[in-house]
């Protein structure tokens, strides 16, 4: 009997990551293997002809990659608020606005406040396709649960 890769391999794995900066905030986050990163770029990449040199060149649309990127990778938060979310991103909080106030999760939501942040995004990027973080996360109840 021959044993493959391919009968043990897992599709997904999903878990709650926390962001160390800041205390009490988590991420519910999607591991992405080469596979599903490459599909997302070549998603974001558009192929033309151009006639003057006659040949196919390719554009590589930034924001749509970010965008799909985004929708793949995060699929939740616990414990962003108002407060926690003015030291990632740049937004003014009104008076008379609790800054304790937590940020319901959308898909837009996350796509907007990645975006604009630098920093998570950046964490994003390194944590997703880190299989170490995801099993770490799975077997540590402190540092958050696999689903």
């Amino acid at each position: 009997m021959t044993t493959s890769i391919s009968s043990f391999l897992k599709t997904k794995l999903i878990a709650w990551v926390p962001f160390d900066e800041l205390p009490g905030l988590k991420f519910k986050l999607a591991y992405l293997s080469r596979e599903e990163l490459t599909k997302i770029r070549d998603a974001a990449t558009r192929k033309s002809y151009n006639h003057r040199t006659k040949n196919t060149e390719e554009e590589f649309d930034l924001k749509l990659f970010t965008s799909l990127f985004i929708d793949q990778a995060v699929l939740g938060w616990e414990g962003l608020t108002l407060e926690k979310a003015t030291n990632l991103v740049p937004i003014e909080v009104p008076e008379g606005i609790d800054i304790n106030t937590e940020i319901e999760y959308s898909r837009e939501e996350a796509k907007l406040f990645f975006s604009n942040s630098t920093a998570l995004e950046l964490w994003l990027h390194s944590i997703v396709s880190d299989l170490e973080t995801f099993r770490n996360c799975a077997e540590r109840p402190d540092r958050g649960t696999a689903s």
